[in-house]
Formats: C-alpha cells, sequence, structure tokens
C-alpha cells in the first residue's frame, strides 16, 4: 500500500498472503537450500505481484509529478511575463528574417499577419504551422496589449474589410461571413465577439466654452449642452447573433471648480467650441472602454457595465479587475484601489495606487499599491505589508509570497517574503553587464521589462555601446528567492516579449523575429 508523504514522496507497506506449497530443486552441482517446503512458490507469488505494484505506484508517482509540472508550465505560459524556464541566458533559437507583425497568442502559436494574410508560428522553433490567407490590410484581435507579452485568445477575430473571420486554436477558419451592416464602425472585441459602438440621438449646436492659460474649461454663462448618447453591441463573430446592448446615457461631467472633464475643445477663428459628439473605444483585456464627451463606461464581454464614479477607472490586469479612484489632489491620499469580482461587486478595498507586476508566474494575489507611507503590499486577508517607504518604486515580479521591486530612488533591487514580511535580499541595481566581446555600461537606471520562470527573475535594462557592439539591451538572471546572478548577457537591440511561455523579440531595424531560449 503506498502513502504519500508531506513532501510529496510514496513510502510502500507490501501487504501478503501465504497462500502456496511448493518443492524446491537445487541446479545441477549444487545443493539443496536448508528452505522449508513451499518457500519459493509462496514467495514468489508474494514477489511478483509486489514488484509490479510497486512499478504501478511509480509510474503513477512520475505521471503526477509530470501532471504538476504540465500545470505549472500552463499556469506560467498564461501569465504576465511568465516564463517556461530562465536556466540559462536566452539565446537565439531561430530567427525569420521577413516575419510579419505580431497580433495575438491562439492555441500556444503566435499568429502574425502581412500582406499575404495570417500564419501560426511555433514560438520555440519558429515553424510556421497553418497558414490563411486574407486581405492586405487584415484586423485582428485586441486593440492594446502589454510589453511583457502578446495577449492569449481563443478563438482569433479579424476583420477583414467588409468580412469576419474566426480562427480556431487549432488554426482552421471556422467562419467567414459577410458584414453586411458597417453601422457602429465595426471592430474586434473580446471572447470571439464583434463590437458596434456609436452616438444615437439628435444632433447638438456645440457649446461656447471659456479657457484660462491653464487649458482649464467652462461653459461660458448660460450656455448648456444636451449630446447625443451612445450605443454599444457586442455580437457573436460567427453568426452574428447579438450578444447584448446597452445604452450610455450622455452626462456631462466638471470638476469641484466647474471645468469640463473628458470633452475637447475645438479651436475656432472666434471661440473656443465643445466637440459632443467625439466616441472613443479601446478594448484591453475582457474589458470594453468607451468614452466620449459626456459618455464614460466600461464593460466586461458578458455585458455587465463596470460603475465609473468621477475621478475613476477600470483595468484588467491579468484576468483580475481593479477600480481606481483619483483625488483632486497633488499627493496620494485618498488614492483607492478596489478588486472587484466579474460581476462588479468589490472583494476588496484598498489605499494607494495600484503598481501591478511586470511579471507573475500565475500564483500570489497580494495587491501592491503606492501610497503616501510607500510601496504596501496587500494580500487578501488584509494583512498589509511595507515594502519600502519609497514611493519611486516599481513593481518586477511576483511569485506565490515572494514580490520583487525595483526601489528607483535608492537604486536598489530588494525581495520581500509577503507571508513573513522578512527581506529575502538586497542589492544594487547593475552598473555594467559583459557581452563577451567586451563590456558596456547599464544606463537608463530602471528595468525595461522583466520575466519569471518562478524560481529566476529576468531583468532587462537599456545598455550602452561596447567595442564594436551597438547599444541595445542586456538581461540578469536573478535567483528569485536568493538575488544571486545566476546570468547575464545581451538581447538585442529590441527587448523581447513573452509568447505561451517562450520569448520572442524583433529583429533589430529589419521586419524579421528571432525566437530566444
Amino acid at each position: 500500500m503506498a502513502h504519500r508523504g508531506a513532501d510529496d514522496s510514496f513510502t510502500f507497506d507490501l501487504v501478503t498472503e501465504d497462500d502456496g506449497e511448493g518443492a524446491v530443486t537445487a541446479e545441477e552441482g549444487g545443493t539443496t537450500p536448508d528452505v522449508p517446503p513451499g518457500w519459493v512458490a509462496r514467495h514468489l507469488k508474494i514477489l511478483v505481484p509486489a514488484v509490479a505494484a510497486v512499478v504501478a505506484l511509480v509510474v503513477v508517482a512520475f505521471a503526477l509529478s509530470a501532471a504538476r509540472e504540465r500545470d505549472q508550465d500552463e499556469r506560467v505560459a498564461r501569465a504576465p511575463g511568465g516564463v517556461v524556464s530562465l536556466v540559462t541566458l536566452p539565446g537565439e533559437r531561430w530567427r525569420l528574417a521577413d516575419a510579419p507583425q505580431p497580433v495575438a497568442v491562439l492555441g500556444g502559436l503566435l499568429v502574425t499577419r502581412n500582406y499575404d494574410g495570417l500564419q501560426g508560428l511555433d514560438p520555440i522553433t519558429g515553424a510556421v504551422r497553418w497558414r490563411i490567407e486574407t486581405g492586405a490590410n487584415v484586423e485582428c484581435g485586441s486593440s492594446t496589449f502589454g510589453f511583457t507579452g502578446v495577449p492569449t485568445v481563443g478563438p482569433l477575430v479579424c476583420l477583414d474589410g467588409s468580412e469576419v473571420l474566426v480562427v480556431e486554436e487549432d488554426g482552421t477558419l471556422s467562419a467567414r461571413r459577410a458584414l453586411d451592416d458597417l453601422a457602429g464602425s465595426p471592430r474586434t472585441g473580446p471572447d470571439g465577439s464583434v463590437l458596434r459602438a456609436e452616438r444615437v440621438g439628435p444632433a447638438a449646436q456645440s457649446p461656447a466654452v471659456e479657457c484660462n492659460d491653464r487649458g482649464d474649461c467652462r461653459l461660458a454663462d448660460g450656455a448648456a449642452v444636451r449630446g447625443p448618447d451612445a450605443v454599444v453591441r457586442l455580437e457573436d463573430a460567427a453568426t452574428g447573433a447579438l450578444r447584448w446592448e446597452h445604452t450610455v446615457d450622455f452626462d456631462l461631467r466638471t470638476d469641484s471648480a466647474g471645468n469640463l472633464t473628458g470633452c475637447r475643445i475645438r479651436d475656432t477663428p472666434t471661440t473656443p467650441l465643445v466637440v459632443y459628439d467625439d466616441l472613443d473605444v479601446v478594448v484591453h483585456g475582457s474589458l470594453i472602454h468607451v468614452v466620449g464627451c459626456g459618455v464614460n463606461a466600461t464593460f466586461t464581454a458578458a455585458g455587465i457595465e463596470l460603475t465609473q464614479p468621477s475621478s475613476s477607472f477600470v483595468q484588467d490586469v491579468g484576468g483580475r479587475y481593479f477600480r481606481v479612484t483619483l483625488p483632486r489632489t497633488e499627493t496620494l491620499e485618498g488614492v483607492r484601489t478596489e478588486v472587484l469580482a466579474p460581476d462588479g461587486s468589490v472583494l476588496q478595498e484598498i489605499a494607494g495606487y495600484p503598481a501591478h507586476p511586470l511579471a507573475m508566474s500565475g500564483t500570489g494575489d497580494a495587491v501592491v499599491t503606492v501610497q503616501d507611507a510607500g510601496v504596501v503590499a496587500t494580500m487578501s486577508d488584509g494583512t498589509e505589508r511595507v515594502l519600502t517607504t519609497s514611493t519611486m518604486a516599481e513593481v518586477l515580479v511576483l511569485h506565490g509570497s515572494v514580490v520583487l521591486i525595483e526601489d528607483q530612488a535608492r537604486a536598489v533591487l530588494l525581495a520581500v517574503d509577503l507571508a513573513t514580511g522578512e527581506t529575502l535580499w538586497r542589492r544594487g541595481v547593475p552598473a555594467e553587464v559583459d557581452l563577451g566581446a567586451g563590456r558596456a555600461p547599464v544606463t537608463g537606471g530602471s528595468v525595461i521589462t522583466a520575466f519569471t520562470d518562478g524560481d529566476v527573475a529576468m531583468l532587462v535594462y537599456q545598455r550602452g555601446a561596447a567595442v564594436g557592439i551597438a547599444s541595445g539591451y542586456a538581461a540578469f538572471g536573478l535567483g528569485l528567492r536568493t538575488g544571486e546572478v545566476l546570468w547575464s548577457g545581451d538581447t538585442g537591440s529590441v527587448p523581447p516579449f513573452a509568447v505561451a511561455g517562450h520569448l520572442v523579440t524583433y529583429d533589430g531595424g529589419s521586419p524579421g523575429l528571432r525566437g530566444l531560449g
């Protein structure tokens, strides 16, 4: 019988029964062992099933270990800045001299586009796994993505002129339909959708405003404006079926001094006028932001509007929703961050402005904020840890209970165990890097981007030139819990980004891509 230990090891108790008799025969020239009758037969019956049981349990143990490792790799690959392995300095694995523009990660592949269409690149080998012919101006995926990685989608929705394309994770084109109605300026939305947003209602005359030297504007005495509302619709990309529709009422906002907020001002030869009918739509992660004069709304992919009181905004970071409320002051006092549930309810309220990690491993639920007291980490149970008293700091990595920050005011790196509050290590930011052919200074003083595999933090800095080597970027691999510099070196002229747990970078001034690993 097998028992799992606290350290995931296995111990075995072999339980058998004495159920057979037999004779023992000596080999030729030998002697008969002095054993009881039936000993061999009885113990062979015990030994064979016992060995089989041990082998089976060892196989199960290895399978469980492999499954845990696979789950960890998948979790890291989905996390912002997550890389499967950073044991050594990532070197060039592959190079494509004429690679197209990255648009998304789909089914573990980097989807790129060029004038011929879409293709799925294996981020490990650079091999093209599939191609789809499209028009030259096809638009795919989210409106924005972060510096540390390309967004992961499934399926991928693209607009090719007046057609909608839906690409599945295996690269098959599951739907291709015409956009007969172009109302609302169709664009790709989250979760396999097409998004439409437009102003509705009667046009109004642009009111005159009075502006001061600082650019603050208010309605002229007696002036009023009632601009058009906005309608937001989300439809299924494959079928065109309407998922949801919302009307955002026009609501002109002003600050405490009566100055207009959220409206553009157009200069004219006579007097400035309010641009009341503009509308901007941005998709970030699973959130849809609709902004314009008198309109400011954020919706989830499920159609839930996340309320935004005056001077607040909502963001999606790694699949978590945060609402940030800013006071009308010059300090951080009164700044508030709320963690929201998918339905918009408040899960946690924390003081300060959020400082989201550049890289995560898919574990750890602490929220780090910048407050007047410094940089503070707040756990889900409300426990707070002051990481540094400096407010000039950036959170680089969060893995489990370990957070790595760069104190830019003091030019130091430090890692803190959030479970105990202990500072695990502290060291100065690197001053130079060995490029093999010479040493180059680290310039800029701050981390450009960061990655982690859960054990190693990869920090990318801008570097100067060395003899025969142009300026570019350098990477340093630090033990997350030890601070030991495990490796360092050049990463090229452009910082890398993460693709399904692997690193890819642009090939300098050419339109190519390079895979690192």
